[in-house]
């Protein structure tokens, strides 16, 4: 075979050699060796992609085509992890998205959203969402990729993505928190992205009564929470946040105030 391949110096002409063989079995490292042996990455695809119907075949030839140590291109190499099939497939995709993630997030998700396995694909988008300083430096992506998630992962996205936002830019992490799908959950996230904090709250008084204003069923607790940081430092404040409560909860929250 070698000679054969040797005996050839134009590519497409030992591309019709390989062609003209019948034999299965000669015919497959016939195209292997020959694309193994061409620099054009478009090319060298090409020649493997000569056996549409065999995904082993294909994945073999990719294999060799690696195996030169030539740069493959990333169209290259998402041919070849679309060529695999289940479980290979997925990790390919993986192992090609983790390449991404330092220098081109957007790529890194596109790929782990090709992941078929929602486990597998939560992981991989996990890998941006779990790096604070990567998630600040691209919040808006972070936000959207969340959306990425399936609906049991989603919620726990979005409080690691306030949770980073926190300390660096809280507003922003409050907004994140009115993400999440119910009451409880944006309250529970307001707890540990805002409300922690007395300075910030009184500092961003407005800002906190228009947090809690995003609330059905707990609007008065998330002002509540306001009461208490003002409670010390200005009563009178205090009072009149007690009355933008519900009449059930306002007169007890007054009372409070004044004891």
């Amino acid at each position: 075979m070698q000679g054969l391949l040797d005996a050839q110096n134009d590519t497409d002409t030992t591309l019709e050699i390989c062609r003209l063989i019948d034999r299965e079995d000669w015919k497959k490292p016939c195209l292997e060796e020959l694309a193994g042996s061409v620099e054009d990455q478009t090319k060298a695809i090409a020649i493997c992609d000569e056996m549409k119907n065999d995904t082993k075949f294909r994945e073999h030839c990719y294999g060799a085509i690696v195996a030169t140590g030539a740069l493959i291109s990333y169209d290259s190499q998402l041919s070849m992890c679309e060529s695999k099939s289940g479980t290979d497939r997925d990790n390919c995709f993986r192992g090609l998205a983790d390449k991404y993630l330092e220098t081109n997030l957007t790529r890194n998700i596109e790929l782990c959203n090709k992941i078929s396995d929602s486990t597998s694909k939560n992981n991989c988008l996990n890998s941006f969402i779990s790096s604070p300083e990567l998630v600040r430096a691209n919040t808006d992506l972070a936000v959207s990729t969340c959306g990425s998630f399936s609906t049991v992962s989603k919620s726990r996205c979005y409080n690691d993505v306030s949770r980073a936002l926190s300390g660096s830019d809280p507003k922003k992490a409050a907004w994140v928190c009115q993400k999440l799908g119910d009451d409880t959950q944006i309250s529970d996230c307001y707890s540990n992205v805002w409300f922690y904090s007395n300075t910030l709250v009184i500092d961003n008084y407005d800002y906190s009564v228009s947090m809690c204003n995003v609330l059905t069923l707990k609007r008065d607790n998330c002002l509540n929470n306001i009461v208490s940081a003002l409670i010390d430092v200005d009563r009178a404040k205090a009072e009149a946040t007690c009355l933008l409560m519900s009449a059930a909860s306002s007169q007890n929250c007054v009372n409070g105030v004044h004891r």
